[in-house]
C-alpha cells in the first residue's frame, strides 16, 4: 500500500533525511576514490613489485660501489698501519723582504697537505734553514719570517715535528741559536745536539723498528772547499758507533746535509764517497737522505741490497744543472731538473716516506703536490738479536 504522504513542516523535514540518505548511499557505491575490490589487489602487487626492482636496483648499485669501499677502506687501513714521515731540505728563504721564495711557500703548502693525508708524524729537516748566513741568535727574525710563517698548516704545528740538523750555510752563522732555539716551550724545532739519533716504531704489523741517524756532514768533512775540523774524528766515531747501536733496528735511515751521489751542480761528496758511503754498506743503512744540490733524485749505487740515496734539497729552487750526471749516470733512477733562472724560484720539491712491516716507500713530490716518482724498497735487514748460552 502507498504511504500517505506527511503535510506539513515535519513531514518536509522527514522527507529531507530520506533523501539525504539514499543519496549518501548513492555516493558511498560510486566513490571513485575507492575501486573495486579487485583493483585494489592489483594496485599492492604493483606496489611490491616496484619496492623489489628499487630494492633490487639498490642492492646492485651496493654491489657496484662495494669494491670501491672496500678499496678506500683497505687504503685507510694500509695508511693507518705504517709510519709516515717527510724529508725536506735548503727551503732557506731569503735574507731581505718577503724573506721566502714562492717555492719555498709551495713546498711548505704541500707538505701540510701531504702530512695531512697521511698523518705524518714528523719532518726531517737537512740543512741550509736560512740563507744565507744563518742567524744571529735565537730572537733572530729569521726563524719566524722564514720558518713559523711559511710553514703554518695544522699538520707542521705538532712540538718536536721539524727533526733538524745543519748544512754550511747554518754554520756560516750561530749555529748554537738554531740549537737554543729548540728549548723554547712547544717548540716544533727539534734539535737537541749537532748529530743525534732515536727510533721509531711502525704502529702495527710484527712490532717492526726505524732507526734514525742525524749525521751533520760538516762536522765530518767541513765547510764547501775546506779541510774537516781538527775534531772530525770524534764525531766520526760517534756516527760509527750510533750505526752499530742500531743494528737490532728492522729499518736504518740516515740523513745529512751534503750528499753522497748527485748529479747536479754540487754533485758528489768525495770525503762522503770515502769516508761515509763503507759504513754505510757495512752497517746496511736502507736509505740516505740528503740535501745541498737544490735537486730531487734517486740513485742506487748497486743492485740488490744496497743502499738508497734521494736527494731532497729542493725546498728553496730545484736546479736544472746536470752538471755531475756522469759520476752517476749508471746508477740514476730518477731526477727532477727545475726551470732556468729567474723562473726556477717557483720550482721546488720534498719527499714523503712511508714505513710498514715489509717495506720503505719514498714519494717525491713538486712544490704543488704532484707526484714525481716512487720508490720502495723491501725490508732486508735482519736484526741482530742477543742469544743467551745457556
Amino acid at each position: 500500500t502507498r504511504q500517505p504522504r506527511l503535510a506539513g513542516r515535519r513531514g518536509a523535514a522527514r522527507r529531507g533525511r530520506q533523501g539525504s540518505a539514499r543519496n549518501s548511499q548513492t555516493t558511498k557505491m560510486t566513490n571513485p576514490r575507492k575501486p573495486p575490490q579487485g583493483t585494489r589487489a592489483a594496485s599492492r602487487s604493483a606496489v611490491r613489485s616496484c619496492l623489489g626492482e628499487s630494492i633490487a636496483t639498490r642492492q646492485g648499485l651496493r654491489s657496484r660501489v662495494g669494491p670501491r669501499a672496500r678499496a678506500f677502506a683497505s687504503a685507510r687501513a694500509s695508511r693507518a698501519a705504517a709510519l709516515h714521515f717527510l724529508v725536506v731540505s735548503d727551503w732557506g728563504g731569503l735574507p731581505v723582504w718577503p724573506w721566502v721564495t714562492p717555492a719555498q711557500i709551495g713546498v711548505a703548502d704541500a707538505m701540510g697537505r701531504i702530512a695531512s693525508r697521511h698523518n705524518s708524524k714528523f719532518a726531517l729537516s737537512l740543512g741550509d734553514h736560512f740563507y744565507f748566513s744563518g742567524v744571529r741568535d735565537e730572537k733572530d727574525p729569521r726563524f719566524r719570517r722564514t720558518f713559523e710563517r711559511a710553514f703554518r698548516a695544522p699538520s707542521l704545528l705538532a712540538p718536536g715535528f721539524f727533526r733538524v740538523v745543519a748544512g754550511n750555510h747554518d754554520h756560516d752563522g750561530n749555529i748554537s741559536a738554531q740549537l737554543a732555539y729548540a728549548s723554547r716551550r712547544n717548540s716544533r724545532w727539534y734539535y737537541p745536539a749537532l748529530q743525534y739519533a732515536w727510533r721509531e716504531s711502525v704502529p702495527s704489523g710484527d712490532g717492526a723498528v726505524v732507526a734514525f741517524v742525524l749525521i751533520d756532514t760538516v762536522l765530518l768533512c767541513g765547510m764547501p772547499r775546506q779541510p774537516p775540523p781538527a775534531d772530525a774524528e770524534t764525531h766520526w766515531r760517534w756516527l760509527a758507533k750510533a750505526l752499530e747501536d742500531a743494528q737490532d733496528a728492522d729499518f736504518l735511515v740516515v740523513g745529512g746535509h751534503y750528499p753522497v751521489h748527485s748529479p747536479a751542480s754540487h754533485g758528489p761528496n768525495k770525503c762522503l764517497q770515502r769516508r761515509l758511503l763503507p759504513l754505510l754498506t757495512k752497517y746496511s743503512v736502507d736509505v740516505y737522505f740528503s740535501g745541498h744540490d737544490h735537486a730531487l733524485f734517486h740513485v742506487c749505487a748497486s743492485a740488490g741490497n744496497a743502499v738508497q740515496f734521494h736527494g731532497v734539497g729542493a725546498g728553496f729552487t730545484t736546479t736544472s744543472s746536470q752538471k755531475h750526471l756522469r759520476t752517476c749516470a749508471k746508477q740514476l733512477r730518477f731526477h727532477h731538473r727545475g726551470v732556468k733562472r729567474p723562473l726556477n724560484a717557483f720550482s721546488g720539491g720534498f719527499a714523503g716516506v712511508s714505513v710498514n712491516a715489509s717495506a720503505i716507500s719514498v714519494v717525491h713530490y713538486d712544490a704543488s703536490g704532484k707526484r714525481l716518482y716512487a720508490h720502495s724498497k723491501q725490508r732486508t735487514r735482519t736484526p741482530a738479536k742477543v742469544v743467551l748460552q745457556l
